[in-house]
Parts: C-alpha cells; sequence; structure tokens
C-alpha cells in the first residue's frame, strides 16, 4: 500500500528523473506521472466523523435540507465524534470512506470535521468529492452546497474561500442514498499549487501540506 509519505518520495523522484532522463518520450511519460499525482496532491486525510443522522419519512433530497446536531446552528446539542485517519488507506487515502467510519447505512446524514491552520490569511480554492450529495462550511459559514447522486470523483465541486490566519474548522455534511458513502477534500491555491505551510490535525494526529 502507498501511504503519503511514499507518494511525496514518489513525487520527489520523479521530478529527479524528469531532469536526469534523455529521452524525450520517456520524459514525457514522466511529467504524464507527475501531473496525475498532482492531481490527488493535499487531500485531507484526518477527519473526525458523526453520525448517521436520519429522519422518519425524510427522504434524502429532505435530509440535505434537515439540521442535524453538527451544523453550525444545532451546536448545542452535545455529539459523538469518531477519529477517521485515511492515511493509511494505499492508493484511495485521499477519499473518507464513511461507510468504514459510520458503517453501512442508507438514506442517512454522515459529517466530517477537521481542523485547518495556515501561517497568513489567503484566498484558497476548497475542492471536494462526494457520495451524494454534500454541504461544505468553513468557520460555520456556509461555503457550498450540491444537493446531487454520483459517486466520490476528485475536485468535482470547488468554492472558493478565505482562510483565516491561524486555525480554521472545516465541516462537511454528506447524504448517503445507498451503495458507497465518502467525500474528499483539498485546499488549493487560486492558481492550483500547495498552500504554503498549511496543516490539518485532529486530536495529537498532524497532516502537513505544501512544505
Amino acid at each position: 500500500r502507498v501511504n503519503n509519505r511514499d507518494r511525496k518520495r514518489c513525487g520527489e523522484l520523479l521530478r529527479r528523473l524528469q531532469v536526469e532522463v534523455a529521452n524525450e518520450e520517456d520524459r514525457g511519460r514522466v511529467a504524464t506521472a507527475l501531473d496525475e499525482m498532482s492531481k490527488l496532491d493535499d487531500y485531507i486525510m484526518l477527519w473526525e466523523v458523526a453520525g448517521p443522522f436520519s429522519q422518519a419519512g425524510v427522504d434524502a433530497d429532505g435530509l440535505f435540507e434537515v439540521e442535524f446536531g453538527p451544523e453550525p446552528r444545532d451546536r448545542k446539542k452535545r455529539i459523538r465524534w469518531q477519529f477517521l485517519d485515511t492515511r493509511e488507506r494505499g492508493g484511495r487515502a485521499w477519499e473518507a470512506d464513511l461507510a468504514k467510519g459510520l458503517g453501512d447505512s442508507t438514506t442517512c446524514v454522515g459529517y466530517l470535521k477537521t481542523r485547518i491552520w495556515v501561517r497568513d490569511e489567503m484566498a484558497v480554492r476548497l475542492e471536494m468529492g462526494s457520495d451524494d450529495a454534500v454541504k461544505a462550511w468553513l468557520n460555520g459559514e456556509l461555503v457550498h452546497a450540491n444537493n446531487v447522486a454520483r459517486p466520490v470523483r476528485a475536485g468535482d465541486d470547488q468554492a472558493d474561500v478565505l482562510l483565516r490566519k491561524g486555525w480554521n474548522e472545516l465541516l462537511l455534511k454528506v447524504v448517503q442514498r445507498g451503495g458507497n458513502w465518502g467525500a474528499c477534500a483539498r485546499f488549493r491555491t487560486l492558481d492550483n499549487c500547495s498552500v504554503p505551510g498549511l496543516r490539518a490535525e485532529v486530536g495529537r494526529c498532524t497532516q502537513e501540506f505544501g512544505q
């Protein structure tokens, strides 16, 4: 299995090869491999998850609108959060599998949250994928909503947001209609590079980006 550290080593090796390889065709192959790897760079792999939440007689479309306990306007309720670390999930470490974290349920809602630290305030792009519908809050503000049925694909949804200096909280709501259930998210600069000095933290675990 390829974990996040292994991916970094692979990237460094490919970049060295790109300089050292003499054959133009081989350099093209290396460039393609680097481009494919970059599509999955910087995805958050440390989360807390809560759920599943449901409401009798309410279908998946209705659940998308129901405000359950983890949502910012309903924070008075006490919620049980569980730690989910996807870093050792092999080739799909970029995806948070909610079925693994919360159980195999249908017509329900799960939540993911994490803390994000950045050195300076900056405008960035939040990229997400989800199975199925998704809402996203940054520091309590709703920044994205897409009521859709689909599999998880990296970067399906994007929202330009402002990360404040220091700590930020990202919260995702993911509706489960049936079948697979999960999400992915990352922050990138507006010109699609790693955010300098950014890190995610849950409890005592830290994931660093843009180093």
